[in-house]
């Protein structure tokens, strides 16, 4: 029983020494990570054209659906480094952020609209179910202006504020229906924080990312000997808000009263 003990002790001295001597340096006491909720809408368009060379019934159907994201859910971690002093409590810094990202779309019910074989009109409409899902990585690079104790790494400070703005880089790979898609895109951003020092410091942030984020943007010519075939697919969307929960757990070596540290 004493070996075992010995042994706990051991594992925890061998993980808190290294740790303790990291919270000592000033980066990793602006080290931050945390749990983040994103969500964002897009336009779902799909079509399917069917020229047929030995008859006058051409097919064209049409599929349009606006989706929202549900349970999305991801991870962020992020390092901040100051620039200029600008006030007796205040920074200008350059951050740089991690976001990995998981969003199902809620796309459950799809409109279609399209040839009808027994009528011989493009007058019916229809729906069914699909299953949609994307993984994004983001790496957001700013500037930062921030206030209170996170810009001074003073405790006694227990507010803190972030206002920042930058560019935001990310990778989507998008799997919508029988439709897959990998894009890029390099976007703007604007970034709110306010943060409370509570044995150490705990933020919430709103992530707000605009411009045109294409997910699927997809098409297909095939042709035969009395027919030809078109289709194309695209995931579209304009914006996406991520709101985040972070701590910073090098914050409780933050010193008081002192401005730079």
């Amino acid at each position: 029983m004493r070996n075992l003990f010995l042994r706990a002790a051991g594992l925890i001295a061998i993980f808190f020494i290294p740790f303790s001597s990291l919270a000592q340096s000033k980066g990793f006491q602006r080290f931050q990570l945390g749990y983040s909720f994103p969500m964002t809408k897009a336009k779902y368009t799909e079509r399917y054209l069917i020229y047929q060379d030995l008859s006058d019934d051409n097919i064209d159907t049409t599929m349009s659906k606006d989706v929202r994201t549900k349970g999305g859910f991801g991870i962020t971690l992020g390092h901040f480094f100051p620039v200029a002093k600008m006030g007796e409590k205040s920074s200008l810094n350059i951050s740089i952020d991690f976001l990995y990202n998981m969003m199902v779309w809620d796309a459950e019910m799809v409109d279609v609209s399209g040839y009808d074989y027994s009528t011989g009109s493009y007058s019916y409409n229809t729906t069914y179910v699909i299953s949609a899902a994307t993984v994004h990585w983001g790496l957001p690079i700013g500037v930062d202006f921030k206030t209170g104790g996170e810009a001074t790494l003073d405790r006694s400070s227990k507010l803190s504020m972030t206002l920042g703005t930058g560019i935001y880089p990310s990778l989507n790979l998008t799997v919508f229906e029988t439709n897959a898609g990998a894009k890029t895109k390099i976007q703007p951003y604007l970034k709110a924080e306010v943060g409370v020092f509570a044995g150490i410091n705990w933020k919430v942030r709103a992530l707000y990312s605009f411009g045109k984020l294409e997910y699927i943007d997809y098409s297909d010519v095939e042709s035969g000997s009395s027919y030809a075939y078109e289709s194309s697919a695209s995931l579209i969307s304009k914006s996406t808000l991520t709101l985040s929960l972070l701590v910073m757990p090098g914050s409780f070596k933050w010193g008081k009263n002192e401005w730079w540290r």
